[in-house]
């Protein structure tokens, strides 16, 4: 029987990162996934879901060696922000200038994250990977878990994290109860082409609904991660019918009153108007819908 002093289930983002962080501490690390990531290289299709990365995280991932991984293959920095409310004045923005700073963080698919720490792990030998593979069951056992894997292997561990989702098997078979309840909201992301360049920037838009978000993209498009009522279950059909091919006329956005439009504080990226992206091809051009999917 194999023993551990740390067992790590689950390879998504937060495991194969804390077992980077642990790979060169002295101790014997065992990280066990059911899928090791798929490689994927910057002329790929865009993946669905994306995370914002701050300058903190980044430099997490540059000490782990894996930035270098993550811009190789495709990394998207935003260096402004803009968050607003549809029904009312309030607004706020961010400017990475006014920081002093490069960007405010970048817009990186999950799977290149996770694919990027998983070639740092597969190269340092520092964390043995048990994968493919599953939790069966686990059992406390004096000061060790006791971990039992669905091919009849059985490890023993003196610490076991759990970084296995949502629908934890480790949380299931330790009996930590949870507790959740309905937001009455549902989420559509998808991949958009706008008429308008994005100018490297994230956009909000909180509706009656729920927010809108607009997240910039390496190759000039935008994620978008839509939050509505379970009320508006039409919307998801409309999407789909609408791309790709010209889509219907919409009404402009227009900023509440009193609001300027600001002049760039980077050199060398176009300022169309001031343009939020979700105006930039109303009624002007095609908008092309990729990849629906729901949250």
């Amino acid at each position: 029987m194999d023993r551990f002093d740390v067992l790590i289930v689950g390879g998504g983002m937060v495991g194969v990162t804390l077992a980077c962080v642990l790979k060169d501490s002295g101790l014997k690390i065992g990280l066990i996934e059911a899928n090791p990531p798929a490689d994927i290289h910057s002329d790929d299709p865009v993946e669905l879901r994306v995370s914002a990365i701050t300058r903190a995280s980044q430099q997490i991932f540059t000490a782990l060696d894996a930035w270098d991984g993550m811009a190789a293959r495709r990394v998207s920095p935003f260096r402004e922000m803009h968050v607003w409310d549809a029904g009312g004045a309030g607004a706020i923005h961010f400017d990475a200038a006014e920081a002093g700073e490069d960007a405010l963080g970048h817009i990186i698919e999950n799977a290149v994250v996770q694919r990027a720490l998983w070639d740092v792990l597969a190269a340092s030998g520092g964390v043995e990977l048990i994968c493919p593979a599953a939790v069966s069951a686990l059992q406390r056992d004096g000061g060790m878990t006791r971990c039992r894997l669905e091919d009849g292997r059985e490890l023993r561990a003196r610490l076991l994290v759990g970084a296995d989702g949502a629908q934890s098997r480790v949380r299931h078979f330790a009996r930590i109860q949870a507790r959740g309840w309905s937001y009455d909201q549902q989420a559509v992301v998808t991949t958009v082409a706008t008429e308008r360049s994005h100018r490297e920037t994230a956009w909000q838009r909180f509706l009656p609904t729920g927010p809108l978000a607009f997240l910039p993209l390496h190759d000039g498009r935008s994620s978008i991660v839509w939050s509505t009522t379970p009320q508006q279950p039409a919307i998801r059909g409309q999407l789909c019918a609408a791309g790709p091919g010209p889509h219907r006329r919409r009404r402009p956005y227009r900023a509440p009153a009193g609001r300027p439009r600001r002049q760039s504080r980077h050199p060398g990226r176009r300022e169309p108007g001031g343009g939020h992206p979700e105006r930039a091809g109303a009624g002007r051009g095609s908008r092309f819908l990729e990849g629906l999917a729901p949250l």
